[in-house]
């Protein structure tokens, strides 16, 4: 399946339209995908950040115990993986539909 063809049907399920595969979606339908996807990375972003947070916490009274501090210290460096990755892909996806 073509990457057109298969943007246009994600288009069509999302929008509720049944528009044949030589069809463009339109603007407003695009509009909607950016903003579903949008709302979706910053919730991830947001969940990350607040991980991290409490990884922070319990790194801070984890009192020096050595499975605690490993185990802080993985979750925080998870989290910012995760922070990066949601960032990333807001970026891309506005740059990929506002080049269509």
């Amino acid at each position: 399946m073509k990457l057109a063809s298969l943007y246009n049907f994600a288009a069509n399920v999302l929008t509720g339209e049944n528009a044949p595969d030589g069809i463009p979606i339109t603007p407003a339908s695009s509009t909607k995908i950016q903003d579903i996807l949008t709302f979706s990375f910053e919730l991830i972003a947001a969940i990350s950040f607040l991980i991290i947070i409490i990884a922070g916490l319990r790194f801070i009274l984890s009192a020096g115990e050595p499975n605690k501090l490993n185990s802080a210290r993985q979750a925080i460096i998870y989290a910012l993986v995760g922070l990066v990755v949601s960032l990333s892909a807001t970026v891309i996806v506005k740059f990929v539909i506002g080049s269509l």
